[in-house]
């Protein structure tokens, strides 16, 4: 799918940007007219998320986890969508279902070129994952209206995208970072080392006009660690705080 190769890339940048902590700048990515255009808008659906996990090998290429990312992909629209609710949103059904896009050519390519467009937008916004907050609580980003097509069939003011990636190492590689990891430490006569991650991931989500496709809100969370339980929950709760209710 156009967008997600090696996603999980970008997840690893992600999740090292969130890391980097400063009292002045921030991941959340405002666009200036946020606050009153927020008042025009009461409903909302979260599009499908677009989720990638891989499974990170010693040798050869690194494997697509599909099962995996499609239950996490059902389990993040929920998360979302119960956020937004709690943010005073009516939460609308997308109606994107594969039985409906199945039977709609159009609409596919349709989705499939809005998903490639925020891909590139989102990479841009978040290709320095901590902005100063005064550029960041006044940027302006836009996916264009061909939103028009996604907000009309869902009846809905806003749209919510979201893109995520994990990894999962496999145990040859964890052997290997910990191989690494020694050899590290003992040519550094002992010194800090970095216990290697065997997994982790990023998200990144933004809400989005359904009438001009621009970007009114957006952030980025990301952890080492589990990302499929209640990882995946505190990342959701990390993207939203300080969202106003």
């Amino acid at each position: 799918m156009k967008g997600t190769s090696r996603l999980w890339l970008r997840a690893v940048v992600v999740v090292v940007s969130v890391a980097s902590v400063s009292a002045c700048t921030t991941t959340v990515r405002k666009h200036p007219g946020f606050e009153e255009r927020r008042k025009e808008l009461r409903s909302v659906a979260v599009m499908p998320p677009e989720v990638e996990i891989v499974r990170v090998v010693f040798r050869g290429d690194n494997e697509e986890l599909r099962e995996e990312a499609e239950a996490v992909s059902q389990r993040l629209a929920e998360l979302l969508e119960a956020e937004l609710r709690r943010r005073g949103f009516e939460v609308k059904p997308v109606r994107l279902a594969e039985p409906e896009l199945s039977q709609d050519a159009d609409l596919r390519f349709e989705l499939t070129q809005i998903r490639a467009t925020f891909a590139e937008k989102s990479a841009e916004m978040f290709q320095v994952g901590r902005m100063s907050k005064s550029e960041a609580l006044a940027y302006e980003a836009s996916l264009g209206p061909s939103v028009n097509r996604f907000a009309d069939r869902a009846g809905v003011d806003a749209l919510c995208f979201v893109r995520m990636a994990g990894w999962k190492k496999s145990g040859g590689e964890i052997a290997r970072d910990w191989t690494m990891t020694l050899l590290l430490g003992a040519a550094t006569a002992g010194g800090l080392v970095r216990v290697p991650h065997a997994k982790g991931a990023g998200i990144e989500v933004a809400l989005v006009d359904g009438t001009t496709g621009d970007v009114l809100w957006a952030n980025a969370a990301g952890k080492y660690g589990d990302f499929e339980g209640k990882g995946l929950e505190s990342m959701v709760e990390d993207l939203f705080e300080g969202f106003p209710k």
